[in-house]
């Protein structure tokens, strides 16, 4: 499994990413390309090498032709163009003629900075006016990480505590402290390191491409390693490399990629309304459960009850037994840790009608036994065609597994 751990120590801008994913290979004309096709303002991407501390890195410059005096690095983001809401960056990104994993992957960071705005606002995320990271440099270096994911054939991420600085933020609302009240709140439940720098290191832009890309947050594991990236801040710092480090490779622990740990969540109750367990499912499947369910029972006394079952990995755990006992009110339940046996997952897209449809495969032994249409795509797909939905998964799934094969 081809594997990314993104080393945030130094801390993480999206230029910064980005640059590090085109140094340890992504091809950056055909990532400017593919953004231009659907940014609406114009603009050049460029990469030049500069050092930081002594290490060799590259620096991203994007250059804005309509108005050529402008050139954007890291910590400098301008305001040009449209003001965008997170309903302009959704309604921008269905429109791209770009593959579904790069559209989710993108929608899912986007989401994660207008939340968090929201948040620290008080406003629903559609109504967040994104303010400094709603120019198109701040779309460059989000749908370009994925870009460049895609292109690498990145599989798994992972990423470092991320580092964060001291000092003062200019904002749109005046200044501020270190980090960025959107920055702090988008690095909530990650390990985060404060360092004495005097300036911002760790942009709302960069921590929420962590957050929103890995799955795990450490040690770099285990590596066959096949490239590294340095991708450089625009500022020179005293007493470190200002720089984020890409390293990709092959995952060696290779023995156990078929089997993880879960722990399993089990409590009767007989005191709630088929109303307030739907809300609870809810809760709880947003709490990060993997999976909820119910089993209708016969308690003591001959009462009717539920026996709620909830499987969490153990990053989650915490969350999930929190929104148990807050939404159901039971006093306590058993807890039992599993060995799990899962297919490797991997997304790959298949064409039909000129529409892609994104196919879940799951490998056992590095062998594809797992095919699994996506339905909302499925669906729209027999429904644009007029089509029986069967069929479609039909053609869709016979396509992915001679792709796969």
């Amino acid at each position: 499994m081809k594997h990314l751990h993104i080393d945030a120590t130094n801390g993480i801008a999206g230029d910064m990413l980005l640059s590090a994913l085109v140094s340890a290979g992504a091809s950056l004309d055909k990532i400017a390309e593919k953004l231009q096709s659907f940014i609406t303002e114009e603009f050049k991407l460029e990469s030049k090498t500069v050092l930081r501390c002594g290490i060799s890195a590259s620096l991203l410059i994007i250059e804005e032709l309509a108005d050529s005096q402008h050139t954007l690095h890291h910590g400098h983001h301008h305001h040009h163009g449209p003001v965008r809401c997170f309903p302009d960056i959704v309604k921008l990104l269905d429109n791209a003629k770009l593959n579904n994993s790069i559209k989710k992957n993108a929608l899912r960071i986007f989401e994660i900075i207008a939340e968090a705005e929201g948040t620290v606002h008080n406003l629903p995320k559609d109504k967040v006016h994104f303010h400094e990271i709603s120019g198109f440099d701040t779309i460059v270096d989000i749908v370009g990480c994925c870009l460049a994911i895609d292109e690498l054939a990145i599989e798994s991420i992972s990423c470092s505590p991320i580092s964060v600085g001291t000092g003062f933020v200019n904002c749109a609302h005046g200044k501020m402290a270190l980090p960025a009240p959107a920055t702090a709140e988008i690095l909530k439940k990650i390990t985060t390191v404060q360092l004495d720098t005097g300036t911002e290191i760790c942009t709302p832009t960069g921590a929420a491409l962590a957050k929103g890309l890995a799955t795990d947050f450490g040690v770099c594991p285990p590596l066959a390693i096949d490239s590294i990236g340095y991708g450089a801040g625009n500022k020179e710092l005293k007493n470190q490399a200002n720089v984020v480090r890409a390293i990709i490779g092959s995952l060696i622990s290779e023995e156990d990629k078929n089997e993880d740990i879960v722990y399993q969540l089990t409590s009767v109750i007989d005191d709630i309304s088929g109303e307030k367990i739907a809300f609870a499912i809810e809760q709880i499947s947003k709490a990060g459960a993997i999976d909820v369910y119910l089993k209708s029972i016969i308690m003591k006394k001959n009462r009717p009850g539920f026996e709620l079952t909830v499987l969490t990995k153990e990053k989650e755990k915490n969350d999930v037994e929190l929104e148990i006992f807050a939404c159901t009110k039971t006093f306590g339940f058993r807890v039992q840790r599993l060995n799990r046996k899962i297919l490797e997952r991997k997304i790959i897209e298949v064409e039909i009608e000129g529409k892609s449809i994104g196919v879940k495969v799951g490998f056992f032994n590095n062998k594809p036994i797992v095919f699994s249409a996506e339905y909302e795509e499925c669906k729209a797909l027999a429904l644009d065609l007029g089509k029986d939905i069967n069929s479609i998964y039909n053609e869709v799934e016979y396509k992915a597994r001679e792709l796969a094969l």
